[in-house]
C-alpha cells in the first residue's frame, strides 16, 4: 500500500489512483434472478466498474410519470440481494422473503463477482432450495455453454473472501475485547440499511431491516474506520499491550524497591551491632565475599575446640557407675512396690474375714486378685457341658464324690484364715522393712555416683556450653550474611530491571510514536472529505473528523461554523464514504473500492446537493483518463438522477417502475 508521509491540509487532496490496483478488490459484474433453479430467468443485470445507476420510477397507466414514487418497484431488494451475494445471511426481511419463496420455491439468485482480480459465479437460493454454490474461474458464458466447473460450498468462498481481505486490513482483533476482526463486520460499512437513513457515520444496519448481519456497537465500528486509515492498528495494537505490560511492570518494580531496600536494611542494622566495623566498611559484593569468608574460619575454629572436648575414659567409667547403681536402685523400687500392694491385699482380706464392710475400689482390688489366682489342684475348671461332650472320665467321678475334698475345705473355720492372713501380713511387713534398707542404700549408693559423674563433667561441660554458645552466634551471622546477600541481589534486581526496563518504555512509545507517523492516515482522510465536502456543497466548505473511544464525530465548516442540520448529516455521512472510497482508489488505505447508497435522496438532500454527488464520483471516474476505474459505486434512486446520467453506461437497464409489474424486479407484484 502506497504511504502518504505528508501532512495534508484540506485544501491540498487530489485523487490520483494507484496504478498497482486495476479493479476493485470485489465487484459485481452480472446478477440474475431464477424463477427455478437455471431456468425462469426473471431479470439479468449487468454491472460495471465506476458509476452505476439504478433508478427506480412510477408510471400511471396512461404512460406518464406518477405522483407515486418508484418505491417497492425492487431496489432495496436489489441492494439486499447484492448484500446476500458477499456474505449476508438474508436477502430480505421475514414478509417479503416468504413472499418471494411462495412464487418461487426454487428460485435463485446468481452473481459473477470480481474477487481479487479473479472471477467467480455465486449461486445463493431465494426459495425454498437450500444450496449454496461458489464456482471459481467461471462465468455466465460458460453457464449457457454447459461447461460449467464443479461448485463449491459458498463457505469456502466466505473464507477465501476473509482471508483475502484480512490479509491487507491493519487491524485484526478488536482492541476493546480482542475479538476477531473480519469481512462480516465489513461490509456493513460498504453496503448501509436504507433504514439507516444516513443519520450518524458509525450507524450501518437497523434492527427493522432484518439482515442478521453484524451490528456491532458504535465503539466497534469506529474501530473499523480507525482500522482503515492506520489510526490504530494490529502492530501497533501489538506496541500498546507491550506497552501496557511494561507500564505494569514498572509499576510493580516501583512498588518492590523500596520494600527490598527496608528488607537489606535491616540486615545492615543487624550487622552493624554484631561486626567488626572494619568489615562493614567493605563495599557490597567484597564484602559478602569476605565476611563469608571470615566466619567460615571462626566457625571451623570452634568446632574443631568443640571436638577437643570429648569425654575421657575416666568420665566413661564414672558414667558406667552411676547407671549400673540407678539401675539395682530400680530393680530393689520395683521389689518394693510388689510387697507393698501384696500387704495391701492381705489387709484387705484380712478386714473382709472379720466381716468388716469394703469400699468398692476395695471390692474391686478382691476380685481382680482372686482372678489372677490358679485353680485348686483338685479341678480342672473345664465347663461340665465340654467335659460331657468329650467323654472326659472326671466327670463320672466328679458325680459320684460330690466333689467331696472341696466340700471339706468349704467347712474350715474362717478363724483358720484369719490366722493365717495375719502371721502372712507380719511376714510381709518384715519382708518390707528390710526391703526398704536396701532401698535407702541403693538409692545413696546412686546419688554418690551422680556426685562424682557431675563433677567430673561439670568443667567440660562449661566449657562446651561456651563454645556452643559462640558457635550457634556465629551461625546465626551466617545465616543473616546468607540471607542479606540475597536482600542484596533482589534490590540491585528490582533496580536494574527498573532502569532496563524504563529505557525500553521510553524507546517503545517512541517506536508507536513513530509507526502511528508512518501509517497514520487520518490527516489524509480528512483532506479528502474536506475535498468532497467542498465539490457537494460549495468551496466555502471544509471537514474535520475526530475519534472517541466509542464513537466518531464528522464536522462539516464554512468559514469555522459548524453546520448540523439534519441534511448536512447524511452530506457529512456520504462525504466519508467517499472520501474512504478515495483513498482506496488512491492506494493509501485498504479499502475494497466498492461502495452501494440505497437512496441517499430519501435523508432530507435538496436536488442541487443530490445531483452533485453524481458528479463527485463522475469526477472520481474521470481520474482515471482512459483506463477502465478501478472502483465500482452502485446508488439506487426514486428522484431522477441529473439528465446526463439518465443513459449508459451510468444507468443500470432496465429502469424499474414499480406501477408495472413487468417492470419490477423479480417480473411480479409482491
Amino acid at each position: 500500500m502506497k504511504q502518504m508521509q505528508i501532512k495534508l491540509q484540506h485544501e491540498q487532496y487530489k485523487l490520483t489512483p494507484s496504478s498497482s490496483e486495476p479493479e476493485p478488490f470485489i465487484w459485481i459484474k452480472e446478477i440474475r434472478f431464477y424463477g427455478d433453479g437455471f431456468t425462469n430467468l426473471r431479470r439479468a443485470i449487468k454491472l460495471r466498474k465506476g458509476l452505476n445507476i439504478l433508478w427506480s420510477t412510477s408510471t400511471s397507466s396512461s404512460g406518464e410519470k406518477s405522483k407515486a414514487s418508484g418505491h417497492a418497484a425492487g431496489k432495496s431488494l436489489f441492494c439486499r440481494m447484492i448484500r446476500y451475494i458477499i456474505g449476508e445471511p438474508t436477502f430480505a426481511n421475514k414478509h417479503t422473503t416468504e413472499e418471494i419463496q411462495e412464487n418461487f420455491i426454487n428460485g435463485i439468485i446468481a452473481a459473477e463477482i470480481g474477487l481479487a482480480g479473479k472471477t467467480w459465479l455465486i449461486v445463493r437460493p431465494i426459495g425454498l432450495w437450500q444450496k449454496h454454490s461458489a464456482y471459481f474461474n467461471t462465468t455466465f458464458d460458460m453457464l449457457q455453454a454447459g461447461t460449467m466447473p464443479e461448485p463449491i460450498p459458498y463457505k469456502e468462498f466466505q473464507e477465501q473472501l476473509n482471508r483475502l481481505f484480512m490479509a491487507k486490513y491493519p487491524l485484526q482483533k478488536f482492541p476493546n475485547t480482542l475479538e476477531d476482526i473480519s469481512w462480516n463486520y465489513i461490509y456493513p460499512m460498504l453496503t448501509k440499511d436504507q433504514e439507516c437513513r444516513f443519520n450518524h457515520p458509525l450507524n450501518w444496519r437497523e434492527p427493522e431491516s432484518e439482515s442478521e448481519a453484524k451490528n456491532p456497537s458504535y465503539e466497534k465500528n469506529s474501530y473499523i474506520i480507525r482500522g482503515f486509515i492506520s489510526d490504530i492498528s494490529t502492530p501497533e495494537q501489538d506496541l500498546i499491550q507491550k506497552e501496557e505490560k511494561l507500564e505494569s511492570e514498572i509499576n510493580r518494580l516501583k512498588h518492590d524497591a523500596p520494600i527490598r531496600k527496608y528488607h537489606y536494611d535491616a540486615f545492615k542494622r543487624y550487622w552493624e551491632n554484631n561486626l567488626d566495623s572494619t568489615l562493614l566498611a567493605f563495599e557490597d559484593q567484597l564484602f559478602f565475599d569476605t565476611a563469608a569468608q571470615l566466619l567460615s574460619t571462626q566457625i571451623a575454629k570452634q568446632t574443631e575446640m568443640l571436638e577437643a572436648l570429648k569425654p575421657s575414659s575416666k568420665n566413661n567409667e564414672a558414667l558406667n557407675r552411676f547407671t549400673e547403681a540407678k539401675g539395682e536402685e530400680t530393680k530393689i523400687q520395683a521389689e518394693y512396690d510388689k510387697q507393698t500392694e501384696d500387704l495391701e491385699i492381705a489387709r484387705i482380706r484380712l478386714r473382709s474375714l472379720q466381716g468388716e464392710p469394703l469400699k468398692k475400689a476395695e471390692e474391686q482390688i478382691i476380685d481382680y486378685a482372686k482372678a489372677l489366682e490358679p485353680a485348686p489342684s483338685f479341678r480342672c475348671n473345664t465347663l461340665i457341658d465340654e467335659a460331657i461332650a468329650h467323654g472326659c472320665p472326671c466327670y463320672q467321678k466328679h458325680q459320684l464324690q460330690h466333689n467331696i475334698q472341696w466340700e471339706a475345705e468349704k467347712k474350715k473355720t474362717n478363724g483358720l484364715e484369719i490366722i493365717a492372713y495375719k502371721s502372712a501380713i507380719e511376714a510381709c511387713e518384715r519382708r518390707l522393712k528390710e526391703i526398704e534398707e536396701k532401698l535407702q542404700e541403693s538409692r545413696k549408693k546412686a546419688s554418690d555416683a551422680k556426685t562424682i559423674y557431675v563433677e567430673e563433667q561439670s568443667s567440660t561441660y562449661e566449657k562446651m556450653r561456651s563454645i556452643n554458645q559462640e558457635l550457634r552466634r556465629l551461625q546465626q551471622i551466617q545465616s543473616t550474611i546468607e540471607q542479606g546477600k540475597k536482600a542484596f541481589d533482589e534490590m540491585d534486581k528490582t533496580k536494574t530491571a527498573l532502569d532496563q526496563q524504563s529505557k525500553e518504555l521510553d524507546h517503545l512509545k517512541e517506536d508507536i510514536r513513530e509507526l502511528k507517523k508512518k501509517s497514520n492516515q487520518k490527516d489524509r482522510l480528512v483532506a479528502a472529505f474536506s475535498h468532497a465536502l467542498r465539490h457537494i456543497i460549495d468551496n466555502h466548505f471544509y471537514g474535520k473528523i475526530s475519534f472517541a473511544r466509542n464513537s466518531m464525530l464528522l464536522e462539516s465548516r464554512r468559514e469555522d461554523k459548524e453546520q448540523d442540520s439534519a441534511g448536512y448529516t447524511s452530506i457529512k455521512c456520504v462525504a466519508l464514504d467517499y472520501a474512504m472510497l478515495s483513498l482506496g482508489i488512491d492506494g493509501s488505505i485498504p479499502h475494497p473500492r466498492f461502495l452501494l447508497h440505497d437512496s441517499p435522496k430519501e435523508s432530507d438532500m435538496g436536488d442541487e446537493i443530490y445531483h452533485s454527488l453524481f458528479e463527485y464520483v463522475k469526477s472520481m471516474e474521470d481520474s482515471f483518463a482512459n483506463k477502465e476505474p478501478s472502483f465500482q459505486y452502485i446508488i439506487t434512486t426514486t428522484a431522477p438522477p441529473p439528465e446526463k446520467f439518465q443513459q449508459e453506461p451510468y444507468l443500470i437497464n432496465p429502469v424499474l417502475d414499480a406501477a408495472i409489474p413487468e417492470k419490477r424486479l423479480l417480473g411480479i407484484d409482491l
